[in-house]
């Protein structure tokens, strides 16, 4: 693979038209040989990709163990509460205190 001489000219521009990061628009400019089309469809394809891949559920457990140990945790209701109704949201949690 022939080494392709990126300019700071080229990034500056790559980074106006996509508004991706600068070292994304270097790795593009650099992957696709200095082509500014061919690393706007590269960026654009890596951006569809992540976008994917954050909307893949994520399976969590049922029940998180805390394993806290100090005095205060130990005789906090607080704690005692969080840990008896983990699926609390954050409206609940601010009444649970």
């Amino acid at each position: 693979m022939a080494e392709v001489n990126v300019t700071a000219a080229m990034v500056k521009e790559l980074r106006e038209k996509t508004g991706a990061g600068m070292m994304d628009c270097k790795k593009a400019l650099i992957e696709k040989n200095g082509d500014m089309d061919a690393a706007v469809d590269y960026l654009r394809d890596r951006k569809r990709a992540w976008q994917q891949l954050l909307k893949r559920p994520v399976a969590l457990p049922l029940k998180a163990s805390l394993n806290l140990t100090s005095t205060w945790v130990e005789e906090s209701a607080f704690w005692w509460k969080l840990t008896a109704k983990p699926t609390l949201s954050p409206r609940q949690m601010s009444s649970v205190s």
